[in-house]
């Protein structure tokens, strides 16, 4: 049951991602996009990396009891 619960949490944790990210890609390019520094590129590859981790610790709980 608990690799259930690591995929939902994951899940949650990729909407999040998605749409903040998506909301901080979205304020750059109405601010003027590619004539100023792409600043949301920092919180989205870093955030990114967290999210990877996450993933690689839910299939490690789902492959431990399959």
């Amino acid at each position: 049951m608990h690799e259930i619960n690591a995929f939902k949490s994951f899940r949650a944790h990729l909407t999040t991602y998605l749409l903040i990210n998506g909301f901080f890609w979205l304020i750059w390019f109405a601010n003027g996009g590619m004539s100023i520094y792409a600043w949301p590129v920092y919180p989205t590859v870093i955030w990114g990396v967290v999210l990877l981790i996450h993933f690689i610790s839910a299939y490690r709980a789902f492959k431990k009891n399959v």
